[in-house]
This record gives structure tokens, sequence and C-alpha cells, in this order.
């Protein structure tokens, strides 16, 4: 019985980790660090996702409160589209000098808590 344990724990040590990301809490297996990058980046993608076909579904909305037609619709999805792909630039920048998991980490941060300050926004 002894050795099983012995022999599990070895294949534990054996197995390669990765250091703590940011210092917090211990250190992870490469394993979970790599499925935990993806469930953000699958996030990470929906939230985006969501922002670029947002405008078009409350494209009714914006219409009536505004006072704007079809055609100002058109034009603020087409620059928000041009300036997400204008940001595709320094984004790439930014994954090449600090790292895609820094930089997506930051920016999943960012758009968590940002998500969380907009229903405590005061109205224009």
């Amino acid at each position: 019985m002894q050795t099983n344990l012995s022999s599990t724990a070895a294949a534990k040590a054996a197995e390669p980790r990765l250091p703590a990301i940011g210092g917090f809490g211990a250190a992870m297996s490469l394993a979970r660090q790599a499925g935990l990058m993806l469930a953000v980046m699958i996030a990470l993608a929906i939230m985006s996702q969501f922002y670029r076909s947002s405008n078009g579904v409350i494209a009714p909305e914006l219409m009536a409160d505004l006072g704007i037609d079809s055609r100002d619709i058109g034009w603020s999805s087409g620059a928000f589209l041009v300036i997400f792909a204008l940001l595709q630039i320094p984004i790439g920048v930014f994954f090449d000098r600090y790292g895609v998991r820094r930089v997506l980490s930051s920016m999943y941060r960012g758009t968590v808590m940002r998500q969380f300050a907009a229903p405590v926004t005061l109205p224009i």
C-alpha cells in the first residue's frame, strides 16, 4: 500500500507546474492553467461577440431615444467595427511586450469591472 502512495506522490511531483499567476495561490499544474486560460478566452470571445452585435439588437430603441435614422445606426456600427479593427494593432503589440496571459487577464478584469459599474452610472 505504501508503494502506491509514494508512486502517486512521485508522479504528482513530476507533473509540470507553473508558478502562481500574479503571486496568488499555490502553483497550478500546466493542464489546469491551460484550461483556465481557455475558459477566460472563451468568455472574452462571447463578450466580444455580444459587443459587436448589441448595436443591431438595440437599434430600434437607439433610434427612438436619440432621434436618429437607420443610416446613423449603420454609421455607428461601422465606426465601432473600424475602431475594433484598429485596436488589433496595439493589442498585438501589448501581447508581444507583456505576454498574452497578462494582457488577456487585464482586459478580462477591466471588462468585468465595467460590467458591474454600468448599472450604477448616472443617466446623461
